[in-house]
């Protein structure tokens, strides 16, 4: 279903951005592969399917909690309940307070383009804070990066600082942590990732064509 968004359209069938005149818009996770920030070439195909299943699904279970208050049906999965129950705890523990569940959304720095879809958005230790959640056996190095990104995209700074920027980190026993990145280089690096996807575009190279492949 393609529906509007902030900047333009998204498609969730594909999960591709488009602006309101139908230009493709790369997205964060894309741009960060694309300059090899984050790689999966030494991984066996079938564990990354695996927990991309596995991850995607614990997503979906969250976010019909967060939205709708629907607790997820008792026959789903274990290693998904386990997930949902962690992030379920860790909420509670750290009494964050949703006000937006994933958000999509077309923003820009310097003119350069980019969406993302931001897990949460809400209220924690007073703050404004941008929830990433990862159901990993590990959080990715590339998830500082990531939230910069994504409040950038919520602020149209290119200067990080007016979020708190959390992942909420589920292991496969359910066990939650709570990381906070402040390191302000996170939003150089992401546009710097930015400054290359577009330079490649406005050399002719169809970098659209070579995420699909990926």
């Amino acid at each position: 279903m393609i529906r509007k968004i902030q900047g333009g359209t998204f498609d969730d069938g594909n999960h591709e951005y488009r602006t309101d005149a139908g230009v493709w818009v790369p997205s964060v996770t894309q741009i960060i592969s694309l300059v090899r920030y984050s790689h999966f070439d030494n991984i066996n195909p079938s564990v990354v399917e695996n927990a991309a299943r596995r991850g995607g699904n614990a997503h979906f279970l969250t976010e019909q909690y967060d939205a709708e208050g629907e607790l997820p049906p008792p026959w789903a999965p274990e290693d998904e309940l386990i997930r949902f129950g962690g992030y379920k705890e860790w909420k509670e523990r750290e009494n964050f307070v949703p006000e937006s569940v994933e958000l999509p959304l077309i923003s820009s720095v310097y003119g350069m383009a980019f969406a993302c879809t931001i897990d949460r958005v809400g209220m924690m230790g007073g703050r404004k804070t941008i929830v990433e959640l990862k159901f990993t056996c590990a959080p990715p190095k590339t998830a500082g990066i990531q939230l910069a990104a994504q409040e950038i995209a919520l602020t149209g700074s290119p200067t990080p600082g007016r979020y708190t920027r959390v992942v909420c980190h589920v292991d496969s026993r359910g066990k939650a942590k709570t990381i906070v990145h402040r390191d302000f280089q996170d939003a150089q690096r992401f546009i710097f990732a930015l400054g290359v996807a577009y330079t490649r575009m406005d050399l002719g190279q169809n970098i659209r064509e070579e995420i699909v492949k990926q």
